[in-house]
């Protein structure tokens, strides 16, 4: 239970703050002010993590749930190649919540804190039936660059960064482990890994957006059907892809039959990911070859009547997958 009032646990969590020198009145204060670059905008989203919806307690330490709910909030400036600033907590905590779970889950910022040279500078904190985590980050770019869901264009190649399928294997198989059991323990580790240990593709993307232009982007946060069907709607084009070029670890077929779900479907409607999905000419796609990113071409933009997401499955047969993935407010 917390025995200490809030503002003496805005204090206690005045520690976890560092100084930078885009930020005039540090942590504290209700707003954040920051210093402006006129050669930069700024980028500014918001995510959250809620308990029962996006994890259980008997799932996951709340340092983990800390690591989550932030990279989850970083993979959206990630899209745009942008460099976070700061970033600010709304936590929602019940009130028989242990104090040292709130440190827990400061502590689980700290690796991507340290990685991106940033640290909350502020937010608030309100009592809730359960515990929420929603995590404002701020970023920039350089004012030239523009890239939304908006720009895919007929003629693009369809890329993704990584693999797939990973996280949404291990939400099948966390407290299964009659099937645990049965994976070797080197490939069961590299799944629960990404589940555990998201990583925002801030670096990559920032390197990525130096060499090539890309004309739409989107993160992989609910599944790349579902997200890639916000490009496809955004810019009113219908997208291709293909099963047989699918990026994910060759064991996942072998664990896709032990947990009886077909590949494709851990692999497209896998959130959580926060591989970044992204469209680029041809042009731009050869150049992006020739400079060795480890990437995958999964598809292609295309002229059609239909808005959405086509999948050629391995057999030859198609099938739409525009809500392959997850839905927050349906579960």
């Amino acid at each position: 239970m917390i025995h200490i009032r809030e503002d003496q646990l805005i204090e206690k969590l005045r520690e976890f703050y560092k100084p930078h020198p885009r930020i005039v009145n540090g942590f504290g204060d209700d707003t954040v002010i920051m210093k402006e670059i006129p050669t930069q905008n700024l980028v500014i989203s918001v995510d959250a993590t809620i308990e029962g919806r996006h994890f259980y307690p008997d799932m996951l330490p709340y340092e983990q749930v800390g690591h989550r709910a932030l990279a989850g909030a970083l993979s959206d400036l990630a899209v745009v190649g942008a460099t976070p600033l700061t970033f600010l907590v709304n936590l929602e905590i019940p009130k028989r919540f242990p104090e040292i779970n709130i440190t827990k889950i400061y502590n689980g910022f700290e690796k991507l804190s340290s990685e991106f040279c940033i640290s909350p500078s502020g937010g608030n904190i309100t009592a809730s039936e359960r515990v929420g985590i929603v995590i404002t980050v701020v970023g920039e770019i350089p004012r030239e660059r523009n890239i939304t869901r908006s720009g895919a264009e007929p003629g693009d190649k369809v890329v993704v960064t990584g693999d797939l399928g990973r996280v949404r294997t291990a939400l099948n198989i966390i407290n299964r482990h009659e099937i645990k059991k049965q994976i070797p323990s080197d490939h069961l580790e590299e799944i629960l890994e990404k589940f555990y240990k998201p990583w925002p593709k801030i670096n990559f993307m920032k390197k990525l957006l130096l060499d090539v232009k890309i004309n739409s982007s989107i993160d992989i946060s609910d599944g790349l059907g579902v997200d890639l069907s916000r490009i496809a709607r955004s810019s009113q084009v219908e997208i291709v892809i293909y099963e047989r070029k699918l990026p994910f670890k060759p064991y996942l077929r072998d664990v896709s039959r032990l947990i009886g779900a077909p590949l494709f479907q851990l692999v497209v409607g896998s959130g959580e990911e926060y591989e970044i999905a992204f469209t680029l000419s041809e042009e731009e796609f050869e150049k992006l070859k020739k400079l060795g990113y480890d990437v995958t071409e999964i598809g292609e933009v295309t002229h059609s009547p239909h808005v959405g997401v086509r999948l050629v499955k391995e057999d030859g047969s198609e099938v739409y997958v525009d809500n392959m993935g997850y839905d927050h407010l349906r579960g």
